[in-house]
This record gives structure tokens, C-alpha cells and sequence, in this order.
């Protein structure tokens, strides 16, 4: 089931890349690289110290209510993080694997990386 659960993700982000690999592969290949065109590069951060505050208060102001209102209100057996209740310490690496790779690259890939630049090229910011 952990096992599965890593194939997923990475099947998944393979999947939503084709679409906006193939789209640069015919529209910008000459003009930059893949990663580049999606917007996948290393942050220039000026500012450390006042970004890792920021970082650590919006993580609060996130965290807090989300971890309530899903305690809560919400049925935990409807949860995606549900496979992995009751398996213990080693499946830390790939329930984090699950949250990052499989949910959030995926979506991150196709719509910001992709939808989103063709939306403001066709419309305007």
C-alpha cells in the first residue's frame, strides 16, 4: 500500500507534465529550457531573517485553523492521509512523498506552471 502510494505520485507528476512538455516542446524548446518556462528556479531571497518570519507566520496562521477544522468537522476515514493511520514511524517518508510530489508539484505543474502562463498570454495579467 506504501509502496503503491509512491508509484502514484510519481506516475501522477509524469502525467500532469506531459501536457506542458509537449506544448513547450513545439512553442518555446529554442527559447528556454523546460523547467525555466514552467517557473521551476531557485528564489533570489534578499532578506533572510524577514522572510523566514513571514514564512513562519503564514505556516501558523495556515496550520491552526485547517488542523482544527479538520479535527473537528471533518470525518478522518475521508481524509487521503487515512492510508497511512496506524503504520507508524516508517511511513513518514512516504506520507510527506504523498503530500508534496503526488498533490501538491502535480497541481502546482499543470496549473501554475502551465494553465496559468497561457491564460496570461492569451488574456493579459
Amino acid at each position: 500500500m506504501v509502496l503503491e502510494s509512491v508509484i502514484n505520485a510519481v506516475f501522477q507528476v509524469i502525467l500532469f507534465s506531459v501536457i506542458p512538455f509537449i506544448w513547450w516542446f513545439f512553442s518555446a524548446r529554442k527559447e528556454q529550457s523546460f523547467l525555466t518556462w514552467l517557473g521551476l528556479q531557485k528564489p533570489v531571497i534578499e532578506n533572510k531573517g524577514n522572510y523566514f518570519l513571514w514564512f513562519l507566520f503564514i505556516i501558523i496562521l495556515l496550520f491552526v485553523p485547517i488542523t482544527t477544522i479538520s479535527y473537528f468537522y471533518l470525518d478522518s476515514s475521508t481524509l487521503a492521509t487515512n492510508r497511512f493511520t496506524g503504520l507508524g514511524f516508517l511511513v513518514l517518508i512516504p506520507a510527506l512523498f504523498h503530500s508534496i510530489v503526488q498533490t501538491g508539484l502535480s497541481e502546482e505543474l499543470l496549473f501554475r506552471g502551465f494553465l496559468l502562463k497561457r491564460f496570461m498570454h492569451k488574456f493579459g495579467f
